[in-house]
């Protein structure tokens, strides 16, 4: 059955009127630059604005938007072909599994096979193309980053205990340490927030008494993301609720980012794709309204983005992707459609009126056109469908807009 995404209406706000919204959102939509069609034309105008920008973030408002990921994907192979990006990094994949996917401190994990890796979504339609050259064209020598602290592919257990064995721990604690871990990887009974700051304490132990002796200390990185996969399982699921999930994004967004830094400090010439979705690309989500009952909820958040705008400043581009009509639905299988519902007060209200298939907007270009419209306040659709208030051309670089999306669709065929 297919329903309606719900948006928040902006109603009674005392920042703008209703006639100024829609004044201000006509005019960010009098920028966009239309495209028939998505092609080297297309992303030849886009290269342009993104200039010689090392790290450029590309969003989707939902992980279930199947022609932002058939674009995003063209863009990826564009980009890396003909503009010299060389590093593609994943949300949803692990920083272990793709250290080891570059053939990276094999030894450390022998155990490990990568050699049938994949993207956790590479068995959908609209990313074939990109990703029959990410398993078999091996003269791009891609390198990838995981940005996740949890692993899909590669058993740490030995890593861990090994790196546990070297440092000053009593046998006694050690013990206690393997049966309360081994404990919340069998998941057959419940597991307590304290048995999970037990397991959190000795692996920060580990890590601040162990000595790194591997090249640009990847094991003490490693350690990091076994914690932090382990602290989102327990703010996200263990205590879970609202507060848990809020202090779940902030922990986990500092640590993507950190595995970005980590490897781009490591890798100095690496130009990198981030694969990720709109919200963890907002540069400042702080000037963005969350809703109306509970509107300061980001100013509480920094974001993967905002780390990595500290670290290297005006080298990291980040565009959103949105969308104004069409059905999306999440990764899952078993997930519903969602029609797409645009409110007449939002930006993409205005998009969609220019009736174009494609589009961009350069938020950087209009704010040096009308500078005046800087710290303009106006409604978007950008994250999750749903419509907020903000001053958008802080948040974002720029936005590619798809008139009409669609669902991922699963392939038949088979890539290994």
């Amino acid at each position: 059955m297919i329903k309606s995404i719900t948006t928040s209406l902006l109603v009674g706000t005392a920042l703008f009127s209703s006639a100024q919204e829609a004044t201000v959102e006509k005019q960010i939509a009098s920028y966009m630059i239309p495209f028939e069609q998505v092609d080297q034309a297309s992303f030849e105008a886009i290269a342009h604005r993104i200039g010689d920008s090392e790290i450029v973030i590309l969003g989707e408002a939902g992980h279930g938007d199947g022609k932002t990921y058939e674009v995003k994907a063209e863009l990826v192979q564009y980009l890396m072909k003909e503009k010299g990006f060389n590093t593609l990094a994943l949300e949803g994949e692990g920083f272990i599994d793709l250290e080891l996917k570059n053939n990276a401190y094999p030894d450390l994990f022998p155990t490990a096979d990568l050699s049938k890796w994949k993207p956790h979504w590479g068995d959908v339609v609209q990313t074939k193309g990109m990703v029959l050259d990410i398993l078999h064209n091996e003269d791009l020598n891609w390198k990838y980053i995981g940005i996740e602290g949890y692993n899909r592919n590669v058993p740490v257990e030995d890593f861990l205990y090994t790196a546990l064995e070297k440092v000053d721990i009593d046998a006694t604690t050690k013990k206690q340490f393997k049966e309360t871990y081994e404990k919340m990887n069998r998941f057959d009974e419940e597991i307590t927030v304290e048995e999970m700051d037990f397991i959190l304490q000795i692996i920060t132990a580990i890590i601040e008494k162990g000595k790194d002796e591997t090249k640009n200390g990847f094991t003490t990185q490693a350690l990091v993301n076994i914690k932090g996969g382990i602290e989102d399982y327990k703010y996200s699921l263990v205590l879970g609720g609202y507060e848990g999930e809020n202090q779940y994004v902030n922990i986990r967004d500092k640590r993507m980012a950190e595995n970005v830094i980590w490897h781009k400090k490591n890798n100095p010439g690496a130009k990198i794709i981030v694969w990720i979705a709109n919200f963890h690309g907002a540069k400042h989500v702080q000037n963005v309204r969350y809703r109306e009952e509970d509107p300061t909820l980001y100013q509480n958040f920094k974001l993967f983005a905002e780390y990595l705008v500290d670290a290297f400043q005006d080298k990291v581009y980040s565009m959103a992707f949105i969308s104004s009509s069409g059905e999306v639905k999440d990764i899952l299988t078993t997930s519903e459609l969602h029609q797409i519902y645009t409110p007449e007060n939002s930006l993409e209200h205005y998009l969609h009126q220019s009736n174009t298939p494609f589009g961009y907007l350069d938020f950087n270009e209009i704010k040096n056109k009308e500078p005046t419209l800087k710290q303009t306040t106006f409604a978007s659709m950008i994250l999750g469908y749903d419509n907020k208030p903000g001053t958008w051309l802080d948040v974002f670089d720029g936005v590619f807009y798809i008139k009409t999306n669609e669902p991922l669709k699963m392939a038949e065929y088979k890539i290994w």
